[in-house]
């Protein structure tokens, strides 16, 4: 498991062209001296994904949830990882508020589309 201290942490994700993919981040929150920030401080979690020029691809915008607290999940279905694996340089980047305050960008970087393989091919 990856831990980011400094922000934006890089982060190059990998799946499978039209396989459903996710991906969960745990977060702590600190303040400046290093003490806790309660995670209902934090809101607005977001996955922006976008091409090559900076713009965002439509349909492949994951669905980003908190399921618990310090726990955010990021899900795309097989159709928008298939659009991925269509887009040259797609990347990706998690971000939140704190204290309604940002956004503030925990993780950037590439998104890898793999092509689907199957038994017996090359």
């Amino acid at each position: 498991m990856a831990t980011i201290s400094q922000l934006p942490g890089a982060l190059t994700l990998n799946a499978v062209a039209g396989d459903p993919a996710a991906i969960q981040f745990n977060v702590t929150l600190t303040d400046a001296d290093g003490n806790p920030i309660d995670w209902s401080n934090a809101s607005n979690f977001a996955m922006a994904v976008t091409n090559q020029y900076g713009a965002s691809i439509a349909g492949a915008i994951p669905t980003v949830i908190s399921p618990e607290a310090n726990v955010v999940e990021v899900t795309w279905t097989s159709e928008q990882t298939a659009l991925l694996g269509q887009t040259q340089q797609a990347r990706m980047a998690f971000s939140l508020f704190v204290y309604d305050a940002g956004p503030y960008t925990l993780a950037s970087g590439p998104i890898v589309m793999t092509p689907p393989t199957y038994p017996g091919q090359a």
